[in-house]
């Protein structure tokens, strides 16, 4: 067997399992929202106090209370692959108000910005956002069942 012949039997193996990643990425990624929403959730006092020392001010109350249930709603969307780029676009928004609030004591050194996990995380809701939340997902199943293409 020639080495094309083996790149092609592997690439048809590959293409069997292109349902993997998303279903990776969504598990791996919700994980850490629906914790850290939750933990903020069930920490409120605590959650109010962290946010006020970021600075919120005023919105310190609202901002405790909203950023948890996003995480953790979106979270979930996350999870169970339901309305993905809703969820993507709304942990995106977080991910970065994250990065420019808590971190600007580094915001001018653009080397150390990039060594948090957040841009990871935006990375990877790009690109959930962008392919969707692949064919093991709770939208796939939902759109079999009504007989529309996902």
């Amino acid at each position: 067997m020639d080495l094309r012949a083996k790149v092609r039997d592997a690439r048809a193996v590959l293409d069997v399992l292109t349902w993997l990643p998303p279903l990776v990425t969504r598990i791996i990624i919700s994980t850490v929202f629906v914790q850290s929403g939750w933990a903020k959730i069930s920490r409120h006092a605590q959650t109010i106090a962290f946010f006020s020392h970021l600075g919120f001010g005023w919105s310190t109350s609202f901002v405790a209370v909203f950023v948890p249930w996003v995480e953790f709603l979106a979270g979930l969307m996350l999870l169970l692959g339901v309305m993905t780029e809703i969820a993507s676009i709304a942990l995106i928004i977080d991910m970065t108000v994250a990065i420019v609030v808590a971190n600007q004591d580094v915001a001018g050194h653009i080397g150390e910005l990039f060594r948090f996990y957040d841009f990871l995380y935006i990375a990877l809701l790009l690109w959930l956002l962008i392919l969707g939340p692949g064919r093991v997902s709770a939208h796939r199943l939902a759109c079999r069942l009504i007989g529309k293409s996902a």
